[in-house]
């Protein structure tokens, strides 16, 4: 795998690292999982393009362009009024159902989403990043960033956001936009956690291209009701800013998907 311009943080801080992230690095000491129900990140055929922006986009064209054909109009729009317009009251709304549908005037957009994500299952395995801030994980940008040097992270707390994070799973009831490149969204690079999250075959995702507003970003847009594993965390710095990467693992399968669908 490459690591071009990011590099790991040494003395000192790769100290930190390795005595707060090692000892949570398997995941059977924090989450009891079968091999079969949860996808390793060590992936034979693993597609990672990691800051190949380029690259990233003539893939995701390439593969996904019978999938975009197959696509029904309402299913189109319906992409696209997403990721323009709709996400923030579309995510809100199933995050506050926890999946489970009511009567909403979202439901229409939502169903053809469903549907356009399910015709378009990762056929190979892929990992796909997302930059966030600390509350989408339960944490407290408090804890993470220092506000006085904001490039920052506070080393003192790996510790214990480690222990918070590593071998936790964590279902996203809404959609999860996602970038088949690192940071090709650039507005989002400076959020302090990148999230590297590597998607099973059978995964309900698509890449998006120009059916996304913003078709720069190599948006890949994941279904709702996702369910990942947070594997593993380091302190990295890229240009001179720091920030926590995590990695983690997706299920292979959601056997609650059912639940979510709308009928």
């Amino acid at each position: 795998m490459k690591f071009i311009n990011n590099k790991i943080l040494t003395s000192t801080l790769a100290s930190v690292v390795f005595l707060s992230v090692y000892p949570f690095s398997n995941p059977s000491q924090a989450w009891a999982a079968s091999s079969d129900e949860i996808i390793s990140n060590h992936i034979d055929n693993l597609i990672d393009f990691e800051g190949e922006h380029e690259k990233a986009k003539g893939w995701g064209e390439k593969k996904y362009k019978e999938w975009k054909e197959r696509l029904t109009s309402e299913e189109k729009e319906s992409i696209e009024y997403y990721t323009d317009f709709d996400y923030l009251e579309i995510n809100q709304y199933l995050r506050e159902v926890k999946g489970k549908l009511k009567t909403s005037d979202l439901n229409n957009t939502i169903k053809h989403i469903d549907s356009a994500l399910k015709k378009g299952r990762i056929s190979e395995p892929i990992t796909v990043y997302r930059r966030a801030k600390g509350f989408s994980l339960g944490i407290n940008n408090g804890l993470l960033v220092d506000w006085k040097n904001p490039n920052k992270i506070i080393k003192e707390n790996i510790s214990k956001i480690s222990e918070m994070l590593i071998g936790k799973t964590k279902t996203e009831y809404g959609y999860i936009s996602t970038s088949l490149s690192q940071d090709a969204a650039s507005n989002f690079s400076k959020l302090p956690i990148l999230l590297k999250i590597h998607l099973p075959v059978g995964t309900e995702a698509a890449y998006l291209g120009n059916l996304s507003t913003n078709p720069g970003e190599n948006e890949v847009l994941i279904g709702r009701g996702f369910t990942y594993q947070i594997e593993k965390a380091s302190i990295i710095e890229l240009e001179g800013r720091e920030y926590l990467e995590i990695e983690a693992k997706g299920k292979k399968d959601r056997k609650s998907w059912k639940y979510y669908m709308i009928s």
